[in-house]
Protein backbone atom coordinates (compact mmCIF):
# COMPACT_ATOMS: atom_id res chain seq x y z
CA UNK A 1 0.00 0.00 0.00
CA UNK A 2 2.75 2.60 0.69
CA UNK A 3 4.17 2.31 -2.70
CA UNK A 4 0.94 2.96 -4.40
CA UNK A 5 0.23 5.55 -1.93
CA UNK A 6 4.01 7.51 -3.29
CA UNK A 7 2.84 7.02 -6.73
CA UNK A 8 -0.26 8.66 -6.37
CA UNK A 9 1.36 11.72 -4.75
CA UNK A 10 3.90 11.48 -7.98
CA UNK A 11 1.26 11.34 -10.51
CA UNK A 12 -1.02 14.44 -8.74
CA UNK A 13 2.34 16.68 -8.52
CA UNK A 14 3.09 15.68 -11.54
CA UNK A 15 -0.31 16.78 -13.37
CA UNK A 16 0.37 20.77 -12.82
CA UNK A 17 4.14 20.33 -14.38
CA UNK A 18 3.23 18.40 -17.67
CA UNK A 19 0.74 21.21 -18.17
CA UNK A 20 3.31 23.79 -17.38
CA UNK A 21 5.38 22.41 -19.83
CA UNK A 22 2.66 22.19 -22.92
CA UNK A 23 2.28 26.40 -21.94
CA UNK A 24 6.10 27.03 -22.35
CA UNK A 25 6.43 24.88 -25.52
CA UNK A 26 2.84 26.52 -26.74
CA UNK A 27 4.62 29.99 -26.06
CA UNK A 28 7.90 29.00 -27.51
CA UNK A 29 6.14 28.10 -30.97
CA UNK A 30 3.89 30.49 -31.21
CA UNK A 31 7.44 33.39 -30.50
CA UNK A 32 8.90 31.30 -33.23
CA UNK A 33 6.34 31.88 -35.75
CA UNK A 34 6.01 35.66 -34.85
CA UNK A 35 9.54 36.44 -35.39
CA UNK A 36 9.11 34.68 -38.82
CA UNK A 37 6.71 36.96 -40.08
CA UNK A 38 8.80 40.30 -38.44
CA UNK A 39 11.45 39.26 -40.40
CA UNK A 40 9.51 39.32 -44.01
CA UNK A 41 9.53 43.26 -44.10
CA UNK A 42 11.28 45.48 -45.89
CA UNK A 43 13.38 48.11 -44.37
CA UNK A 44 14.58 50.95 -44.87
CA UNK A 45 18.31 52.62 -44.54
CA UNK A 46 19.93 56.18 -45.79
CA UNK A 47 23.08 56.66 -47.85
CA UNK A 48 23.64 59.86 -45.05
CA UNK A 49 20.75 60.93 -42.67
CA UNK A 50 22.17 64.63 -42.40
CA UNK A 51 23.32 67.01 -45.02
CA UNK A 52 24.83 70.82 -44.16
CA UNK A 53 23.85 73.14 -46.66
CA UNK A 54 26.54 75.38 -45.35
CA UNK A 55 25.95 79.29 -46.30
CA UNK A 56 23.71 79.55 -49.09
CA UNK A 57 22.10 82.87 -50.41
CA UNK A 58 19.22 84.31 -49.46
CA UNK A 59 16.06 83.31 -50.90
CA UNK A 60 18.21 81.44 -53.65
CA UNK A 61 17.12 77.63 -52.68
CA UNK A 62 19.36 75.07 -52.54
CA UNK A 63 18.32 71.17 -52.49
CA UNK A 64 19.66 67.87 -51.55
CA UNK A 65 18.90 64.00 -53.03
CA UNK A 66 18.73 61.43 -49.69
CA UNK A 67 19.24 57.94 -51.05
CA UNK A 68 17.27 55.16 -49.48
CA UNK A 69 17.80 51.44 -49.62
CA UNK A 70 15.35 48.97 -49.08
CA UNK A 71 17.66 46.34 -47.35
CA UNK A 72 14.37 44.27 -46.28
CA UNK A 73 12.95 41.16 -48.13
CA UNK A 74 9.25 42.92 -49.03
CA UNK A 75 8.83 45.86 -51.54
CA UNK A 76 9.37 49.13 -49.75
CA UNK A 77 6.75 51.56 -50.76
CA UNK A 78 7.39 55.29 -49.08
CA UNK A 79 3.60 56.40 -48.13
CA UNK A 80 4.73 60.30 -47.04
CA UNK A 81 7.44 62.47 -46.26
CA UNK A 82 6.76 65.00 -44.39
CA UNK A 83 9.21 68.72 -43.58
CA UNK A 84 9.23 70.30 -40.50
CA UNK A 85 7.45 74.00 -41.94
CA UNK A 86 6.94 74.85 -45.52
CA UNK A 87 10.52 76.27 -45.80
CA UNK A 88 11.72 72.89 -47.14
CA UNK A 89 9.36 71.69 -49.99
CA UNK A 90 10.24 67.45 -50.74
CA UNK A 91 9.30 64.87 -53.85
CA UNK A 92 10.27 61.29 -53.39
CA UNK A 93 9.68 58.31 -55.92
CA UNK A 94 6.29 57.48 -56.02
CA UNK A 95 6.90 53.66 -57.28
CA UNK A 96 8.00 50.53 -54.40
CA UNK A 97 11.37 50.14 -53.68
CA UNK A 98 12.49 46.36 -54.78
CA UNK A 99 14.21 44.67 -52.02
CA UNK A 100 18.15 45.79 -52.32
CA UNK A 101 17.04 48.65 -54.71
CA UNK A 102 17.33 52.13 -54.57
CA UNK A 103 15.00 55.22 -54.47
CA UNK A 104 15.42 59.02 -53.82
CA UNK A 105 14.06 61.70 -51.34
CA UNK A 106 14.85 65.32 -53.19
CA UNK A 107 14.82 68.27 -50.11
CA UNK A 108 14.81 71.92 -51.64
CA UNK A 109 15.40 74.38 -48.94
CA UNK A 110 14.20 78.11 -49.61
CA UNK A 111 15.76 80.53 -47.24
CA UNK A 112 12.92 83.11 -46.51
CA UNK A 113 14.58 84.33 -43.00
CA UNK A 114 18.11 85.10 -42.10
CA UNK A 115 19.88 83.02 -39.38
CA UNK A 116 20.83 79.44 -38.94
CA UNK A 117 18.05 76.53 -39.28
CA UNK A 118 18.03 73.55 -38.59
CA UNK A 119 15.27 71.22 -40.50
CA UNK A 120 13.93 67.91 -40.08
CA UNK A 121 11.96 65.49 -42.19
CA UNK A 122 10.05 62.33 -41.57
CA UNK A 123 9.22 59.47 -43.71
CA UNK A 124 6.45 57.29 -43.21
CA UNK A 125 6.47 53.78 -44.77
CA UNK A 126 4.52 50.74 -44.85
CA UNK A 127 2.49 52.54 -41.59
CA UNK A 128 6.27 53.35 -39.57
CA UNK A 129 7.92 56.44 -39.39
CA UNK A 130 11.14 57.30 -39.90
CA UNK A 131 12.80 61.02 -38.22
CA UNK A 132 16.58 60.57 -39.75
CA UNK A 133 16.70 63.34 -42.70
CA UNK A 134 17.83 66.35 -41.55
CA UNK A 135 19.10 69.41 -43.08
CA UNK A 136 21.17 72.96 -41.73
CA UNK A 137 22.13 75.71 -43.19
CA UNK A 138 23.34 79.09 -42.94
CA UNK A 139 21.87 82.05 -45.19
CA UNK A 140 23.62 84.76 -45.45
CA UNK A 141 23.43 87.57 -47.92
CA UNK A 142 21.36 89.11 -50.80
CA UNK A 143 20.66 87.06 -53.85
CA UNK A 144 21.36 89.49 -56.59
Amino acid sequence: MTNFAQYTVFCDFYQPAKETMRKYIFLSLAAALFSLGMQAQPRISFSETQHDFGQIMWRNPAQTIFRVRNTGNQPLEIKAVEPDCGCTLVSWDQTSIAPGAEGKIIAKYDAELLGHFYKGIAVLYQYRRESLLSQSCWPCGDAK
